[in-house]
Parts: structure tokens; sequence; C-alpha cells
């Protein structure tokens, strides 16, 4: 049985990550995917925070795709500030606000897993502006790099050099929380489409 290292495991992560964030890059070149703002923004900096946690818990290699992404994440945010979603609701603007509100609570709570908690539970928030656009207008995303994050934080899960609630919670619920997204953009295509599109 062929086992990899964990160093070999994270690069794989950001090798997935490089190739997922791709063709978003292109698309968005092309002008045919429109991110929201909000959400692009908001991940972008639990990102921050979550690869800093996962890094002072023994990460290690597992949390080189949650500092890449952050990275990626802020580059689209700033591209859809020019170019992104312009219908900006009033709910996307509470989720926004709420979102970046209790950002600050990880810092109080003083502990990595209560931080990794609270992360979480505004990344889902984060994720509102995003399924709501999506189901308004699902050919304005790209399912096929939802599931190109799927597979890196997967495999971000299985690099970590600790396994505990602090490193493996964070990659898995953005696991999960993109199988969502895939599902919910695929249903809305077909339902409006009447056809099963990657694109």
């Amino acid at each position: 049985m062929i086992t990899l290292s964990k160093e070999i495991l994270g690069s794989i992560s950001v090798a997935i990550g490089v190739i997922g964030y791709a063709p978003y890059l292109y698309g968005l070149y092309k002008q045919k995917l429109k991110p929201h703002v909000f959400t692009w923004f908001i991940w972008g900096i639990l990102m921050i925070i979550a690869f800093a946690a996962q890094w002072t818990s023994g990460g290690g290699a597992g949390t080189w795709i949650t500092g890449f992404s952050a990275l990626m994440c802020l580059v689209i945010a700033g591209i859809a500030f020019f170019n992104g979603e312009k219908n900006i609701t009033r709910s996307d603007w509470i989720t926004f606000v709420l979102g970046l509100a209790t950002v600050p609570l990880w810092a109080i709570t003083n502990t990595p897993l209560w931080s990794m908690i609270l992360i979480i539970l505004i990344g889902c928030m984060a994720n509102w502006p995003t399924a709501r656009k999506s189901w308004m207008k699902p050919q304005e995303e790209s399912p096929l790099s939802y599931v190109f994050t799927v597979l890196k934080f997967v495999t971000s899960a299985m690099a970590m050099q600790d396994f505990n609630w602090i490193t493996l919670s964070y990659p898995l619920a953005l696991a999960a929380m993109n199988v969502g997204l895939v599902v919910l953009i695929m249903g809305r295509r077909m339902a409006l489409e009447g056809r099963f599109n990657w694109d």
C-alpha cells in the first residue's frame, strides 16, 4: 500500500486549488462569472483566521491550502468589487455586517476551538449571498470550481499533521458547504435550462 507524506498531500491540495481557481479566474476574465463581493471578502478574512488557528494547532502541511485560498478569495473579492454581482439585497447587507461584526469574537474567545466554531458559523452566513445569487442566476457561478474546492479541502484534511477538532473541522465544513453549492447550482441549471451543464 502506498502512503503519501503529509507534505505531498499538502502540495496536492494546493495543486488542486490552483487547478480549481484557474477556470474561475478565466470565467472572471471573460466576464462570464459574477461573484458576490460580500461572500468572497468574508471567506478571505475567515480563511486568514482559520489558517492561523490551524497552524498554531499543529496543522502543518494541511494548512497550506487554507492560506493559499485566503489569498485567492481576497483577489476574487477585489475583482468582484469592480465586476461582480451588483444586485446587493438587504439580506446580503445584513449577512455581511453580521459576518464582519462577529469576526472579532474569535479573539475574545481566546481558544482556537471556539474560534474555529465561530469561523464556521460565520462562513455559513457568508454563503448566503452566493447561494441566493446562485438560485437566481446559476449560470453566473462555476460548479466545477466548487467541486475542486471540495477535493482540495478533503485532501488538506488528510494532510493535517495533527488530527483534532481544530485542524479538521474547518476543511470538512468547507467541503460540505461547497457540496451544497454544487447541488444548488446544478439543480437550478437543470430546472431552468433542462440540461446538465458544468460550464
